[in-house]
């Protein structure tokens, strides 16, 4: 039920609890936190559950007064997990929420396997300014590869993405594919020019991508190409 963070204190339950927020006035504080499991639990339910916890001092008028090299460093520590072993001309940047990466095109970010890893997920897309107002791109298409120690390399993902002609292509696109990381090494994440070859407004984005060991996971729909093996 929250896989994904979500703000804890202040507690923020009606809009009237966000204009106090941000008018300074008294804010309902946690004082305690409670983990249960349900009295009627089943197999279902895990016992074992990880919990990460930040502290933002002063939140959120604190933001205000972090240093931008701060909040590049933090970007860089959540766009990916573990950090990319290589990475095209790049740079950090907020994705719709998300902390992202903003990589050239075409362009590569070459990512290790952890042990025990069993997917693999996160975000990708185009950013906004390059297919509003007098934004031109023709299309990004996204690739991600595992490559095995060989060298030998098998594509998982493939789809291209075009926001201007496609409205379902805009904003952030999820994708979470398996991983054998018994057999493979390396996940490399790919980004090519659109059908026109023109590259100039391909501002392509990899958002909060990282490994998990859940087991099966559901493939995302994706217009993807077959599988195949490549050298």
């Amino acid at each position: 039920m929250s896989e994904q963070p979500f703000l804890l204190s202040p507690v923020l339950s009606n809009n009237f609890d966000v204009l106090d927020l941000y008018g300074s006035f008294p804010w309902k504080a946690v004082d305690s936190i409670t983990f249960e499991r349900p009295q009627r639990g089943s197999v279902q339910y895990n016992d074992t559950f990880t919990v990460r916890l930040y502290i933002a001092p002063g939140f959120p008028r604190s933001a205000e007064k972090i240093p931008s090299r701060r909040e590049v460093a933090d970007l860089q520590g959540r766009a990916f997990w573990p950090d990319p072993l290589s990475v095209t001309p790049s740079h950090y940047v907020d994705f719709e929420g998300s902390p992202g990466l903003h990589v050239s095109t075409p362009g590569e970010v070459i990512v290790e396997i952890p042990k025990q890893a069993k997917s693999f997920s996160g975000f990708f897309g185009i950013l906004p300014e390059a297919y509003t107002g007098k934004g031109k791109t023709d299309g990004v298409e996204f690739g991600i590869d595992v490559q095995a120690p060989s060298g030998r390399t098998r594509r998982l993902f493939d789809r291209l993405v075009q926001p201007l002609t496609r409205p379902g292509d805009r904003g952030r696109l999820s994708f979470k594919i398996p991983i054998d990381s018994s057999h493979y090494r390396k996940v490399i994440l790919s980004t090519g020019a659109g059908p026109k070859r023109d590259n100039r407004w391909d501002w392509s984005m990899w958002a909060n991508c990282r490994f998990s060991n859940e087991a099966n996971p559901k493939m995302v729909p994706t217009q993807k190409a077959p599988a195949r093996v490549r050298r």
